[in-house]
């Protein structure tokens, strides 16, 4: 095997089989009740991804990682997911992921404060 570090036109990094895409930015948009989605992964290629993310609305913002393991069918069954970070105060987002079709969301709710929601974030996987 011969190691080798490849860039695809400057959005994804690889190394081996360690991807990371680059930094992405997103607007959720304030009062979201019904969760929308943020982007999606196939889940017959990718088991596991990790999402870094920095999330500011005025001045409360909050950084972190949320994980997402693929379920063991293609309806996710078992599907999980995780949050973890630090915030100064609530920004008023919350986090889920869903999986229909081997396809896997993650996406987001928002409570109403009158402003959107500036994310960033950068994804991680193996395979």
């Amino acid at each position: 095997n011969t190691a080798s570090i490849a860039m695809e036109n400057g959005y994804r990094l690889q190394q081996g089989t360690y991807k990371r895409e680059s930094g992405l930015s997103f607007t959720l948009v304030d009062n979201v009740a019904v969760a929308a989605e943020i982007t999606t992964f196939d889940a017959t290629l990718i088991a596991a991804v990790q999402i870094n993310y920095t999330i500011t609305r005025g001045t409360a913002v909050r950084t972190g990682v949320y994980t997402i393991v693929r379920g063991t069918d293609a309806s996710g069954t078992n599907l999980q997911g995780s949050d973890t970070g630090v915030e100064n105060t609530s920004p008023g987002v919350t986090f889920s992921e869903t999986e229909t079709a081997s396809t896997v969301s993650w996406k987001y709710v928002t409570t109403s404060t009158g402003s959107n929601v500036t994310l960033t974030y950068s994804i991680t996987y193996l395979g």
